[in-house]
């Protein structure tokens, strides 16, 4: 059982790995990525909020933003934005919605909705960078972490990397008659190995 959740892990890491190197080029120009929305309403004593909460993976040039954010008073200001210019442009409803603030709740492609990001006072240390706001009196959350992008590439191709090396080397000891658990010589001994006990396919199969 804990091998094969390995096996799985290992497999979303090199699916995550593949997917992110492709993204990366064409993040250059334009930023890509994934975001979720969904509405939900927020209590407290003094008010009632109901208001969209993003969360959002976003590649940027080198960087990738990973996070979610609700801003009531920030969506507030980007609505009665867009809602003046259609109305200066005489769109239509259909339209409207086209814009990444009004779609409806679910996932969404491209970058996060606030993209670009506002200014702000975020922590940095050695090319990452955090930011963490909250104030539970004005509905507002904002979780968000900015990575270059060596680093979770690298970190993704740590364990494909491992697997890789010991199929190999499986693979290599098997042909060379070999323990393929522990390299032990089973020249003499072909259907089990005295070093570490570890039965041969052969040995299995019979």
């Amino acid at each position: 059982m804990l091998r094969r959740i390995r096996s799985i892990l290992c497999g979303l890491s090199l699916l995550l790995f593949v997917t992110l190197l492709i993204a990366w080029p064409f993040a250059r120009r334009n930023p890509v990525g994934l975001w979720y929305k969904h509405t939900d309403t927020i209590y407290n004593s003094s008010l009632s909020i109901k208001t969209p909460h993003f969360y959002f993976v976003t590649i940027d040039g080198k960087q990738l933003s990973i996070g979610h954010w609700r801003h009531p008073k920030i969506f507030d200001l980007e609505l009665t934005l867009l809602l003046l210019k259609y109305r200066a442009i005489s769109e239509t409803p259909a339209q409207i919605t086209e814009e990444p603030f009004l779609k409806r709740d679910g996932v969404h492609t491209g970058p996060n909705p606030l993209y670009p990001w506002p200014p702000s006072v975020a922590a940095r240390f050695a090319g990452l960078t955090y930011e963490h706001q909250h104030d539970a009196s004005k509905a507002i959350l904002v979780h968000r972490i900015t990575l270059p992008m060596w680093l979770p590439l690298t970190l993704l191709a740590i364990a494909p990397a491992i697997r890789g090396y010991r199929l190999m080397l499986r693979f290599d000891r098997l042909r060379t008659g070999h323990c393929p658990s522990c390299g032990y010589d089973l020249r003499a001994t072909p259907n089990l190995c005295p070093e570490c006990g570890h039965a041969t396919d052969a040995a299995l199969s019979r």
